[in-house]
């Protein structure tokens, strides 16, 4: 009987692992056997066994970490630590810890609250579903990057949290106000037009595609699919509905 046995961490080929991933059907993110190549490379660099590095994204060539990712990394580098000393739906604040091997010392704290996610332009669907990670998010990165930016190597790393990325937009903000009604008007509109459109689907056709929808962008509901991704998922409605239209 033969048996694959896995000894140890990154023992198999970058090749191998990844044309097994991709085809195994296991991860939506492996399109192919050189987009899992490329984030087992990245992984592997930043100490990440290859499992691990199948549940970040690369966007716009920076590592987005999800918030447990990051908060795993400073405990387990040995050097160090944090402690959550407040967290609720209207703040989070973290203070960090450095050894040097003569015992803990404090190095600050970081916190990030609700006003400050409103005069970040930032207030969507998830930070009204899930206040309390969305802050621990940007808490655990911002007392990352400021107090121990070397625990994942010297790359830049960024943190995600229910669909949500830091990585900045390209687009230039010209009034951090007028951002934030239009961020918060096009997160609604975009998903509930969204959902509307598979329901019409479902509707005409008597066939689910929500499901597959949530499952080819890796998400378990149409509200916690990333905010870039929702127009791309329109695009592909459109053209579902528009075959329909054709056919009749």
């Amino acid at each position: 009987m033969s048996e694959l046995v896995v000894h140890g961490t990154n023992e198999m080929s970058v090749r191998d692992v990844s044309e097994i991933f991709a085809k195994s059907g296991m991860f939506d993110s492996a399109q192919s056997a050189v987009q899992v190549a490329a984030k087992l490379i990245v992984g592997r660099g930043l100490g990440m066994n290859d499992y691990d590095s199948m549940q970040f994204n690369i966007i716009k060539g920076k590592v987005n970490l999800n918030a447990n990712m990051m908060a795993a990394a400073v405990k387990r580098s040995g050097k160090y630590n944090y402690k959550v000393i407040a967290h609720d739906e209207n703040q989070c604040v973290i203070e960090f810890f450095e050894n040097w091997g003569e015992g803990w010392q404090a190095m600050g704290t970081e916190s990030f609250t609700m006003e400050d996610a409103t005069r970040a332009g930032l207030g969507g669907m998830n930070w009204k579903k899930y206040p309390r990670p969305m802050l621990f998010a940007r808490a655990i990165s911002a007392g990352y990057r400021k107090f121990c930016p070397d625990a994942f190597g010297m790359a830049a790393i960024y943190v995600e949290e229910r669909g949500e990325t830091e990585i900045p937009s390209s687009e230039p903000i010209a009034d951090a106000e007028v951002v934030e009604t239009s961020i918060e008007s096009q997160y609604e509109d975009n998903y509930d037009r969204l959902k509307q459109m598979c329901a019409d689907y479902e509707s005409r056709t008597g066939k689910n595609v929500s499901t597959g929808m949530c499952g080819y962008f890796g998400v378990e509901c149409i509200d916690d699919m990333k905010a870039d991704s929702v127009p791309a998922a329109i695009d592909m409605m459109n053209t579902k509905l528009k075959g329909i239209d054709s056919d009749a």
